[in-house]
């Protein structure tokens, strides 16, 4: 059976009872639970889930947001000042979609890769191990650094990737257009239009993400929230991962 790419997963699946009880196994005490290399959650008895693994690696410039945004797909709490990443550090994500076709349910895997831009310059190996078998790099630059922005489209284009089947993503950090930073209202230095004209050459989508935790009236993190808001760039990884490996298989039977 065919997979119409656009219409792979239920993007909305997450907010009914079944959604919410494959949801809530990757919570503890309200909170997102976090997983080692080796760990993986307990999904529902009775129902047999795949899971699909893929390494992603975050690529931009320093202090751009790339481990806020990390914090913000983990679940984790947004730390308030930068500091530059030290070395290599890797995450893991678990996320549960259901596909429209058929109503099976898959559960991707993603080991994320972060490397300072410090410590990307002064170690030779860092980049090559982190593009190394790798299936998608997220570009990112951040709303108030148009410098960041400025250099996206060479990086876009000139990342030297071991496979052309390598996707590529793009996320914005640190959106809407007017955020509070330390103290000062910051206003987005990109344009609706520049964003437009990017997207419309690259034929990219640009995901925006704000650099802001979800958080209950009591001050807690609020893991629904945080869950309601990762959803479009989640689930547009695994709609993506899951249509290039079906293409790839299909290319695989026919030759």
């Amino acid at each position: 059976m065919e997979f119409p790419f656009g219409k792979i997963i239920e993007q909305d699946w997450y907010k009914s009872n079944q959604g919410k009880e494959f949801m809530n196994c990757l919570l503890r005490k309200h909170k997102r639970r976090q997983f080692g290399v080796l760990e993986r959650p307990t999904f529902p008895l009775g129902i047999s889930s795949e899971i699909l693994s893929y390494k992603l690696f975050l690529y931009g410039k320093a202090a751009v947001g790339k481990t806020s945004l990390i914090c913000k797909l983990c679940g984790l709490d947004i730390p308030l000042v930068h500091h530059e990443t030290p070395g290599l550090q890797t995450s893991t994500i678990y996320w549960p979609v259901k596909l429209a076709n058929n109503n099976d349910v898959v559960i991707f895997k993603f080991m994320l890769y972060d490397v300072g831009e410090f410590a990307l310059k002064k170690y030779n190996h860092f980049l090559p191990a982190c593009l190394e078998k790798v299936d998608a790099v997220i570009f990112t630059f951040s709303f108030i650094d148009r410098a960041s922005f400025d250099d996206l489209t060479n990086s876009v284009d000139n990342l030297a990737l071991p496979d052309k089947s390598t996707l590529k993503f793009v996320v914005g950090t640190k959106y809407p257009n007017i955020c509070f930073v330390h103290d000062q209202f910051m206003h987005s230095e990109i344009s609706e239009r520049e964003l437009y004209e990017f997207e419309q050459n690259k034929k990219m989508t640009v995901f925006k993400m704000k650099n802001i935790s979800s958080k209950l009236p009591d001050g807690s993190l609020d893991a629904w929230g945080n869950i309601r808001d990762t959803s479009p760039i989640l689930n547009s990884l695994c709609e993506q991962l899951f249509h290039r490996d079906r293409i790839a298989n299909r290319h695989t039977r026919a030759t």
